[in-house]
């Protein structure tokens, strides 16, 4: 269950319904090709680098990475494959400005490295502000061509 708004919305499957939590994975990300789930799915993985842990068993780590991506786009809602795209581009920014921040923040570094990272921090968080107005403009777009 994950709480949003103080109503709680069921957004995972029972954990022994593989094919329930496939076919989920597949409406999240919008498409009905398996092949384009698994390319997703590698996607989502390599922008969240917690799922790299050396301490995880792989049956853990795909458990964590489907809960995780089923969450992310049953909250973001994408329509169509550009949007699962741009989204998790997102995301992989999003995170990566967060890294940025805890590095810049460290007791361990140099002004000129909290600097650096400062710069860099800006270039992402305008980055995902601009990727923010794109898909607004992009669904708005898709929205007047509808009848």
């Amino acid at each position: 269950m994950v709480e949003n708004n103080k109503k709680e919305v069921c957004v995972l499957p029972d954990e022994s319904d593989i094919s329930s939590r496939e076919a989920k994975l597949l409406q999240a990300f919008g498409t009905s090709s398996s092949d384009l789930q698994d390319y997703f799915m590698n996607q989502f993985i390599q922008v969240f680098p917690v799922f790299y842990s050396q301490t995880r068993e792989d049956e853990d780590l795909l458990e964590r990475t489907y809960d995780a991506a089923i969450t992310f786009f049953h909250e973001l809602q994408p329509r169509n494959v550009m949007e699962v795209m741009l989204i998790t581009q997102m995301i992989g920014v999003h995170n990566m400005s967060i890294g940025l921040l805890n590095l810049a923040i460290s007791l361990n570094i140099t002004l000129y490295e909290r600097d650096h990272y400062g710069h860099l921090i800006i270039k992402l968080l305008k980055t995902f502000t601009q990727q923010i107005n794109i898909l607004k403009n992009y669904r708005q777009k898709n929205q007047e061509k509808l009848p």
